[in-house]
């Protein structure tokens, strides 16, 4: 079954957790561009948050699922 959540009103920005308990930020973001599509197309602009500051490929793990950009917590308003 389709997503309602997916498919109205269009997302522009999710902020995605990196380390969410049985589903982590980065099976959660290959599992809706799997919904939306492939990966650029017509999906929202997917932003990683991770208090994982030692992962020296961090940035290299969010391109190969998906995720844009990525911030580390705690993140501040100016920062967005």
């Amino acid at each position: 079954a389709n997503s309602p959540k997916l498919k109205q009103p269009p997302v522009s920005i999710i902020f995605m957790d990196c380390n969410m308990p049985q589903m982590d930020g980065f099976k959660t973001t290959q599992a809706i561009a799997e919904k939306c599509g492939r990966v650029g197309a017509g999906l929202p602009h997917i932003i990683a948050l991770t208090a994982n500051s030692d992962d020296d490929d961090l940035r290299t793990r969010c391109e190969q699922h998906g995720l844009q950009e990525f911030f580390q917590k705690p993140i501040s308003a100016s920062q967005l």
